[in-house]
């Protein structure tokens, strides 16, 4: 299993020094957050790490995702991965992105738990299942910070 990051998530966190990106595009006024990734054969259970929320940010039940027909069988959950190494929190799961009927969906159709309050800062993540993902995979976040 693999970790790998957003494009936007890789310029903010990991680049060294960090290359900024436009504020509307990450934690922007409007509170919308955006991240994509590009998978490549990506392995079931790779954990794309894509917006960092700090401790008391809301997800609200508007975020969707987004994606490219990944291949026969993906499945994608949505999960909130805490920077402190405790156990990840599955917000959306079995999410069916196999197919391209399946381009565009909100997560709230899927679990009943949003909105969701982070209760310590993370990352809001996209985690591969079930088959090898292949195409491209846009996370878009409504939070509300606190």
């Amino acid at each position: 299993m693999a970790t790998v990051y957003g494009v936007n998530a890789d310029k903010q966190f990991v680049d060294t020094p960090s290359t900024k990106i436009d504020a509307s595009a990450y934690r922007g006024r409007l509170r919308r957050c955006s991240d994509t990734y590009e998978a490549a054969a990506s392995t079931a259970g790779t954990i794309i790490r894509m917006i960092r929320l700090n401790a008391g940010d809301v997800i609200d039940s508007l975020t969707t995702l987004r994606t490219d027909a990944l291949g026969t069988g993906v499945t994608a959950d949505i999960v909130f991965d805490p920077e402190d190494g405790t156990t990840d929190v599955e917000l959306a799961t079995n999410i069916d992105v196999s197919s391209a009927s399946s381009t565009q969906m909100n997560a709230a159709a899927y679990i009943a738990t949003f909105p969701y309050t982070c209760l310590k800062s993370g990352w809001l993540c996209v985690e591969t299942a079930d088959a090898a993902a292949t195409g491209t995979i846009l996370l878009d976040a409504v939070t509300i910070e606190n």
